[in-house]
């Protein structure tokens, strides 16, 4: 009876009691604990000061590439400019060889809107099977972007194609489409690829980026049907679209891609691009490319 008059006796200090006797104190040291255990996140200044400085970058890349783009198509009809695109023109024609040329009209094959489109297309559905249709409207919304500004363009300064092969092309030369969609579908690819490729493959990604542009964008000139300044206005428009990219990313980013769908559908567009438009088609194109001869 002693030991149960002791119990009774005995205050209790548990804290929920606390919590009924003196509520404010008691609340007070709760949620002292609670911020002790679950510290609110602190906000990275750096982090939000880069992201801003790296959307003003492409912000004024954008511009000078698009203001580059109207600059050279004003110029490209000057006495000036022409003398070193017929300089040029005629400097890289001369490197034709039969052991080259099927790379080149090849390249070229692969370049034309029937094989983008395709290619386009498999990337698209790569990008939505793997449930990243942010990713995907970007593909599609700006290659779309590109072709619009390549043809407004190309409307718009009406620059006419060497005469040195042939059966040139009939459509306007400045700027290149073949460059600028190849530094477009390339340039994406490698943007979207970026995050997801270990460190040291990135090398080799841009190695090998930078080397099917750069081939994609020479064999119009070894060809014969693009001055020099149309291969430059093909570089500022793909330069425009990739910053415009950029920016769109860093206000809506999309999840990382995987690199394997990727990868596959790059190759299926070869193979099948190869067999329906290379193999049938190049007789034809090398028919359209002959030499005429250098002026």
């Amino acid at each position: 009876m002693d030991a149960l008059q002791r119990i009774l006796s005995t205050p209790i200090t548990h804290p929920s009691l606390n919590l009924i006797r003196q509520p404010h104190v008691t609340l007070r040291n709760i949620f002292k604990v609670i911020a002790i255990r679950n510290p609110a996140p602190k906000k990275d200044l750096n982090k939000g000061t880069n992201s801003l400085a790296s959307s003003y970058t492409f912000i004024w890349g954008a511009g000078l590439s698009g203001a580059f783009l109207v600059v050279l198509g004003i110029a490209a009809h000057s006495t000036a400019i022409q003398a070193i695109n017929h300089t040029i023109a005629h400097l890289a024609f001369s490197l034709r060889t039969q052991g080259l040329d099927p790379l080149a009209i090849s390249l070229g094959i692969l370049g034309e809107y029937q094989p983008m489109i395709l290619w386009a297309t498999l990337i698209f559905i790569a990008l939505l099977v793997q449930k990243n249709p942010r990713a995907a409207s970007q593909w599609i919304a700006f290659t779309l972007l590109g072709q619009v500004i390549l043809s407004s363009a190309k409307h718009l300064f009406q620059v006419a194609r060497p005469h040195l092969v042939t059966t040139p092309p009939t459509s306007f030369a400045y700027p290149s489409g073949h460059t600028a969609m190849m530094l477009i579908f390339i340039g994406l690819l490698t943007s979207l690829l970026w995050p997801t490729v270990a460190k040291p493959y990135r090398y080799a990604l841009f190695l090998f980026a930078w080397l099917v542009i750069t081939s994609a964008a020479f064999a119009r000139l070894y060809l014969g049907v693009h001055w020099l300044s149309d291969i430059i206005g093909g570089i500022c428009v793909g330069l425009l679209i990739l910053c415009l990219h950029q920016i769109a990313q860093l206000r809506w980013p999309s999840p990382k891609i995987k690199a394997i769908p990727v990868g596959l559908a790059c190759l299926a567009a070869l193979l099948i691009n190869t067999l329906l438009f290379v193999l049938p088609e190049f007789p034809i194109w090398r028919g359209r490319y002959l030499p005429l001869g250098i002026d």
